[in-house]
């Protein structure tokens, strides 16, 4: 207990220190004014997140299933601009877990120190529309449905989401105004046994790819593109396996209407973990989102529905149907996580599931919002089970963003397994639990 305690005071006095600078700050991040005539501008940043969660865990038959437990993470970074269009970026992380396991990975009462980013960005090289950079940085394709993370270590702030720049990377970004396209590699760091033995990924895994994004007028956007993924399994020696996403999508607003939509087709080799054959992907995923917002009524409700599809494997051919969801991220809450109680614990990051949501919201003022969020979700693939039905989850937020800087709210869940979730913990673990789960979460973003 004092070793918990010391730690989130320490982890606190940070997140406050954050605070105090940011209100300081008149921009987005602090500039210094005393620099030499060579450089541009030298700019210090940072912020915080913090989680502040009691949920209860329905899963694998546990029935004392209370937890409470703070995620979240403090961030500092510093960014030189020269006035020869170079830029450098460094910047630190401090990530914690405090309280108990809630995921069940040994993450209780950690800590980690780390970098957060460290690059090196050379702008309009040779008096070019090409952005070159290089280094420890964050690569974020359109809205992550695809790729968002460079880093799959689960070791510590899990929730939080916190260390997830990749250590290596390449990106050039090319602006030929209405058209912009991004061409990268990276190379995915997943070091650690939980990213290995839980989440099933390879070791030395590399991602590269291809965004092409035409701007059709304010508002309406289309792209496509493909990344390739080059995974080893550390459990066989073999040569990587490679697979190729090829994907379509568009964000389109219509006035009130905004229609958002992504379609991945996955093929190339797999490797069967259980066995070592290497078999044919044939996988697809998607998702689609139809919003509504009656801008002209007072307090501004709006409607969202959508749906979100990630392939599973038919046991019945040759082929592997269930797709690599590789590293996804979170653009809204929702997306692209089918839920925060057992959408964040037990399907995030995994294939075989598809969901239906129903989104409403309303603003009391301009700077709250009050939101209620369904999700369906059920198997794709039902595996022999007497029903495909995984769960039933309800979620409510009331958000408070006065600026730019803070954003801060909470949550209020409840989640009922249907009996496709009671049957899968009895094939896995032989128990079931059908109670439903509930879960309350504050939190507080803030950076500057």
């Amino acid at each position: 207990m004092r070793k918990f305690g010391s730690r989130l005071a320490i982890f606190l006095t940070l997140a406050m220190t954050a605070g105090m600078l940011a209100a300081s700050a008149a921009v987005a991040d602090i500039s210094i004014k005393e620099i030499p005539d060579f450089v541009e501008d030298v700019t210090i940043g940072g912020g915080t997140e913090l989680y502040f969660m009691a949920f209860q865990r329905n899963a694998l038959g546990i029935k004392d299933n209370d937890y409470n437990w703070v995620d979240g993470h403090f961030k500092l970074n510093a960014a030189v601009r020269l006035k020869s269009n170079v830029e450098f970026k460094v910047g630190l992380i401090y990530a914690g877990t405090f309280g108990e396991d809630y995921y069940g990975l040994g993450t209780q009462d950690t800590s980690t120190f780390n970098a957060d980013m460290a690059y090196i960005k050379f702008n309009k090289v040779l008096d070019t529309p090409v952005d070159l950079t290089l280094g420890r940085q964050k690569i974020v394709v359109e809205k992550g449905f695809l790729i968002s993370e460079g880093n799959l270590n689960l070791g510590t702030a899990i929730y939080a989401n916190s260390e997830k720049a990749s250590p290596f990377a390449i990106r050039a970004d090319i602006n030929l105004d209405p058209v912009n396209i991004l061409a990268y590699w990276q190379n995915i760091e997943t070091d650690d046994a939980v990213a290995v033995n839980i989440l099933g990924k390879g070791a030395d895994i590399e991602n590269m790819g291809l965004n092409v994004n035409a701007a059709l007028g304010e508002g309406k956007n289309i792209y496509a593109g493909a990344t390739q993924w080059l995974e080893g399994k550390a459990a066989f020696d073999t040569e990587k396996y490679e697979l190729i996403t090829y994907y379509v999508g568009t964000d389109l607003t219509f006035g009130p209407i905004n229609f958002s939509a992504e379609y991945a087709m996955q093929t190339g080799d797999d490797i069967t973990l259980a066995t070592g054959t290497a078999v044919d992907r044939d996988a697809t995923a998607y998702n689609a989102f139809l919003k509504y917002t009656m801008d002209k009524v007072a307090m501004t409700p709006w409607i969202e529905i959508g749906t979100m599809y990630y392939s599973g494997d038919d046991p019945g051919t040759s082929d592997n149907e269930a797709f690599n969801v590789m590293t996804p991220g979170f653009p809204d809450w929702g997306k692209f996580c089918p839920g925060e109680i057992f959408g964040e614990q037990f399907y995030f990051g995994g294939n075989n599931w598809k969901d239906y949501m129903l989104q409403v919201g309303f603003m009391p003022t301009e700077t709250t919002q009050i939101r209620f969020q369904y999700h369906m979700v059920s198997m794709v693939e039902d595996a022999g089970f007497s029903d495909d039905k995984l769960y039933d989850e309800y979620n409510l937020f009331v958000e408070y963003f006065p600026n730019d800087k803070l954003y801060c709210g909470i949550m209020l869940g409840a989640a009922t397994p249907g009996t496709g979730h009671e049957e899968l913990q009895n094939a896995i673990f032989g128990t079931t639990n059908d109670e439903t789960a509930y879960g309350i979460m504050p939190y507080l973003i803030y950076y500057f």
